[in-house]
């Protein structure tokens, strides 16, 4: 009561009745309205929530929710809403990721249905994919700038002679500033594996260097058909470092591949792999 508050200010800091009225004057109060766990005025308080100073309520004061001034029934009205919402959103990304996973099992689908039809059809021409690489494997290139003049004199010369024979294996590109000189016995090897593979070359070199390449080794284009897959052109490191069979005929487990660098393939291409000396 007011009396029992007035008689607690006016003893001694350090006296031992304080406690007591304290207590008795504690006990002696109504226990607070709670809404949710929040203290809200009643319809008969005469403090505001939050506050320690008396002011002046009626039964219609809306009540308020404790440290942030939001009415409590705006506070009880809003969490369904917010629940709501918050399942909504979530609906919509499960529905979007289920439709994203549909499409994935789509297309791998549709994509080990074409490497069927292309399996089946190299089966009963007798033939399996031969994956070739370009540089180490079946020629090699240098760049003009990095040949000292003694050995560009011999180049030049042997290249002068090798110019007349049908089947050369020293070229001098000018247009890409390059030397390029095939692998020993490589018309013999690529004549052999055509009778018993489709021929597929496989290079970390950009689109340009491949094609260039693929016309040495295949002036008339009837051992490569097309079949050429080089470093994409837009500056991806993940693509450019690595190699894999994506654009390889029928089923990856029935290519072959021929590379000087095996790390360059994944693991699940290594039992396919025939690693040569550079």
């Amino acid at each position: 009561s007011q009396n029992d508050k007035r008689r607690i200010r006016q003893l001694k800091p350090r006296d031992p009745r304080r406690a007591l009225f304290r207590n008795v004057a504690a006990a002696s109060e109504p226990p607070p309205n709670k809404v949710n766990g929040v203290v809200v005025a009643g319809p008969h308080d005469t403090t505001t929530a939050g506050t320690g100073k008396g002011a002046p309520t009626d039964a219609s004061t809306t009540a308020v929710a404790h440290g942030n001034n939001i009415p409590c029934k705006a506070v009880t009205a809003a969490a369904p809403a917010v629940a709501s919402q918050e399942s909504a959103k979530k609906g919509d990304i499960d529905r979007l990721l289920d439709g994203r996973i549909l499409e994935q099992k789509a297309a791998a689908q549709r994509d080990r249905a074409r490497r069927l039809v292309e399996q089946n059809r190299m089966v009963a021409s007798r033939k399996l994919s031969l994956v070739l690489d370009l540089d180490h494997t079946l020629l090699n290139s240098t760049k003009f700038v990095d040949v000292d003049p003694l050995h560009e004199e011999l180049l030049r010369r042997k290249e002068k002679q090798d110019r007349g024979k049908p089947r050369r294996h020293l070229f001098r590109l000018r247009h890409m500033g390059l030397w390029t000189k095939l692998r020993p016995g490589i018309w013999n090897f690529l004549e052999k594996a055509n009778e018993l593979f489709e021929l597929h070359i496989c290079t970390l070199g950009n689109r340009a260097y491949a094609a260039e390449m693929a016309k040495l080794l295949d002036p008339t284009g009837c051992l490569f058909a097309g079949r050429v897959m080089s470093r994409r052109d837009d500056g991806d490191r993940m693509v450019s470092e690595r190699k894999d069979l994506n654009g390889v005929l029928g089923l990856e487990c029935a290519a072959v591949i021929i590379d000087d660098t095996p790390g360059v393939w994944p693991r699940h291409c290594q039992p396919n792999l025939i690693a040569v000396e550079r």
